[in-house]
């Protein structure tokens, strides 16, 4: 393989853009509940104070829109890229057991479902970064589905990934 071979990630489900504007728009839905019952005890508050907790729902919006912007897998003849907004990770192909690779359902192989989250983001809908499996294991997981989920065993954590074309990345994966 020497092409490079691009495969989309599937995009969060829409109560994963819901919790993102429910987090965006809570600032400023706390600070006119403030206002409301006490008009005179914003004043209290210093103006950096205001000026954060109004910027802070925008942000989280940006931020959240960057991150669920165009997320993808790269397939080339030496690594295993995912992009996901400002993020890149990385595996060498020499590290990926690309022909143990499969599909899971994790409604039935409940072992493989991510049980607690040690780095990333984990909404309804969207579970991103490295979890602890049922299994014991940690895994580096993208994942917005539970059915026709890739599972790519590495030498170090497995990955776990939902696809928009799951069988096509299968096919790349193990072609090479």
């Amino acid at each position: 393989m020497t092409a490079l071979k691009s495969f989309e990630l599937a995009p969060p489900g829409a109560a994963a853009n819901a919790v993102l504007i429910a987090s965006a728009v809570l600032p400023a839905v706390l600070l006119a509940g403030v206002w409301a019952l006490d008009p005179g005890g914003l004043r209290a508050l210093p103006p950096w104070a205001l000026v954060s907790i109004i910027a802070l729902g925008p942000v989280l919006i940006g931020f959240g829109m960057l991150q669920a912007r165009n997320p993808r897998i790269e397939l080339d003849a030496t690594h295993l890229t995912l992009r996901h907004g400002l993020l890149r990770t990385r595996w060498p192909r020499a590290d990926l057991q690309a022909q143990q690779a499969r599909l899971l359902d994790l409604e039935t192989e409940r072992e493989w479902q991510p049980a607690m989250k040690l780095f990333g983001a984990a909404l309804p809908g969207l579970q991103s970064g490295l979890f602890r499996l049922r299994n014991g294991q940690n895994a580096r997981v993208y994942l917005t589905a539970r059915q026709a989920v890739v599972l790519v065993p590495t030498k170090r954590r497995p990955i776990l990934l939902s696809l928009v074309r799951p069988r096509d990345f299968l096919a790349a994966l193990q072609s090479a």
